[in-house]
This record gives structure tokens, sequence and C-alpha cells, in this order.
């Protein structure tokens, strides 16, 4: 299927640049985590009347890979716990170990996921004390917990060892071993089946002259802080401003969503979308870990 061919190609990607990073850090091991993805052009075809407020699009997020384990299990190393209900979801993790060259691959492991939020990407005090940034800071310190990483090392179908790791230990704890704990791998599997994981497109104004669409993307019912995010060559902003003076329809791509603009009712305070038939059904996303914040003044400016 050429889809899980596209999604392969994002989770390589990602595994080239760990091996990059591990050949400059070669004191500590690098996990990189199987990429989160949407597929933008998911949106069902034909056309809607939308007015303020109503949501234009809505993607769930995927792990590009992973795997669902069969039973409970808890675990407890270094004075970390996790408890572990049958059928969570441990994103695939590449595990690029010390010393590594460039091009060779580390060690494929089962691990929690991270806790998503910002990386505070600015500096200063007056960006960490006000707005926004206060809020990307505290996120960031909540993402930076450990992880704890399951191995199956002879492909015998269940996991039989266990690692933590985080910044006090970058080369992870001694495995140490679990009962046998069956798993299933999986690609394209759902994050979470609620709305805690989505990017969702809203249409926030309908103007005499133009309209506005605002992106949200949502991981673990947090919604992202950012100015823009740049993701497989698509760059958007919070915002997106149509022009409503031009010739209708008029064709639109909103953060990799194709989509058309067909007539406005200014009576009505609406639009009709329409998500053409004739579209990139291959197209795939990854939700970056990183975003760009602008500040004004210490806050987080309020426009593109």
């Amino acid at each position: 299927m050429s889809g899980n061919i596209a999604i392969s190609k994002v989770f390589l990607s990602a595994v080239t640049c760990a091996a990059m990073f591990s050949s400059v850090n070669a004191w500590a091991n690098n996990l990189t985590q199987s990429p989160e993805i949407f597929l933008p052009n998911s949106a069902p075809r034909g056309e809607f009347v939308l007015h303020e407020g109503d949501v234009l699009a809505q993607f769930p997020i995927f792990w590009s890979s992973a795997a669902r384990i069969a039973r409970s299990v808890t675990v407890n190393i270094a004075g970390k716990t996790e408890n572990l209900a049958a059928g969570t979801l441990l994103p695939e993790t590449l595990i690029t170990l010390p010393f590594q060259q460039a091009g060779e691959r580390g060690k494929t492991a089962f691990c929690t996921a991270r806790k998503h939020g910002e990386r505070q990407m600015e500096h200063g005090a007056m960006r960490l004390l006000f707005g926004n940034g206060l809020l990307a800071r505290q996120i960031a310190e909540h993402q930076s917990s450990g992880q704890f990483c399951f191995f199956d090392p002879r492909n015998s179908g269940f996991l039989d060892e266990v690692r933590y790791y985080d910044s006090s230990f970058k080369e992870g704890t001694p495995p140490e071993k679990v009962d046998l704990l069956a798993y299933t791998p999986l690609t394209m599997v759902p994050v979470s089946a609620s709305e805690q994981d989505e990017v969702r497109l809203t249409v926030t104004h309908i103007g005499r002259h133009s309209m506005e669409i605002g992106l949200k993307i949502i991981q673990v019912g947090l919604a992202r802080v950012f100015t823009t995010i740049t993701s497989e060559g698509f760059t958007a902003g919070r915002t997106y401003k149509i022009g409503l003076d031009m010739p209708l329809p008029q064709a639109e791509d909103y953060f990799g969503v194709d989509f058309e603009v067909v007539a406005v009712d200014h009576d009505a305070k609406s639009v009709k979308i329409r998500f053409p038939e004739n579209f990139d059904k291959n197209r795939v996303l990854v939700i970056p870990e990183e975003t760009k914040i602008h500040y004004c003044f210490g806050y987080a400016c309020p426009k593109n």
C-alpha cells in the first residue's frame, strides 16, 4: 500500500537524523520515537456549509509504528514506577548507541510515550515570565520525564527486557527481566481514541472581504503553543486568512489540507467549502516536536 510506504519513509528519515545526532553526542543514547503523524487529506469529500465557530476538519493523530501489549504490567526501576494497562500502546523507538557511526541502525524498543509540550526556543527572563512563554516552559519540564523501554531481543513476539532512560540515565539503566509480555506490532494506529490528540481546523471569522481559519494541534488534551509550525515542507501560522474578493471557487492549501471556497453568503455569514475529489491521497505530515513562537514585549504575538 503506497500510504504505508510513505509512512515508512517518514520513520526512516527520523532514524537517519537520530544516527547523525548520535555520531555527535557519542556519550549518550538518543531515543527517536516513532513520529506522530496525520493525514491532511483524509477529510470526507463533498461540500459543506459552515458558520463562524464551525469545525472545518478534524484529523486524528497516529503513531506511525507502535505495539499494543496483551496484558497489564508494572515496572519499578531506579525509584520510578509505571503501571501499564492491557492494551496500552507503546510507540516504536529507535535507540542509537554511544559511539555509533552515522548510517548504523541502533536498537529497536517499544517505549512509554514521551510527555508532550513546547520546548522554550527563545531566551531571556521576560519571555519565561509572561504569557505563553511561561506555559511553554512548564510543559517542557513535564516533557522531560523519563521513559521505560521494552525489548524483544530475540524477535520472539514477547517483550522480556526493560530499561529506564532519562537525563540521569543517558545510557539507560541495566536491563531488567519482565515476565514474557506478548505484544502486537501495529502501523498507523491512533494515539488516543478521543479528541485528546488531533489536528483541528475551525472557521474563526467570516467578513465582507475575507475569512479566517484557525489551526489547533492538540496532544494529550493540550493545545500546542506556536506562531508558526512546519512539517514536510508545509508551514502554517495559527490563523489563515482567505480573501473573498476574488472570483469563486478558489483553491486553498492550509498546512497540507486541500479545499476550495465555493461560495459566501454574507447575510447568513456562512461559507460553502468543498473538499475536492482530485487530491494527494498519500500526503503524510509529521507533528513536529518543536515550533516557533515570536514574542512581543514578553508575550506571544497575537498575529502570524
